[in-house]
């Protein structure tokens, strides 16, 4: 079992914040467990896309978050049966859909006049 564990935390304002792991020895990796920050800020990871590369740099996974609600562990299972190099972490600060929602109570809170 390969376990990298590492944090990564991105410049305030980064548009799209990233995160590459690269792996002394191409290795077959069956599962991703990506663990969401704790808090308010747990939505940044919703639609962070996964990129996985094998030893000659082509893709051999990609995943896309489509979740609507962050979640606090993210599994990815894979059945790639080549040896992975690197992984890439892409995350999208503000999702779409999180910031039409952040407009929205925005909007709610002024016309309460909060």
């Amino acid at each position: 079992m390969i376990v990298v564990s590492d944090c990564a935390h991105s410049e305030p304002g980064d548009p799209r914040p990233s995160l590459d792991v690269y792996f002394s020895r191409p290795s077959l990796v069956h599962e991703y467990v990506i663990y969401n920050r704790a808090g308010d800020l747990n939505y940044q990871m919703m639609g962070f896309n996964l990129t996985v590369y094998d030893q000659r740099s082509e893709q051999v996974l990609t995943y896309s978050d489509q979740l609507t609600q962050p979640l606090k562990i993210y599994v990815i299972k894979t059945r790639v049966q080549v040896p992975v190099s690197r992984v890439n972490l892409v995350i999208n600060e503000y999702p779409t859909h999180v910031h039409q929602r952040t407009k929205i109570l925005q909007a709610a809170l002024v016309r309460s006049g909060l």
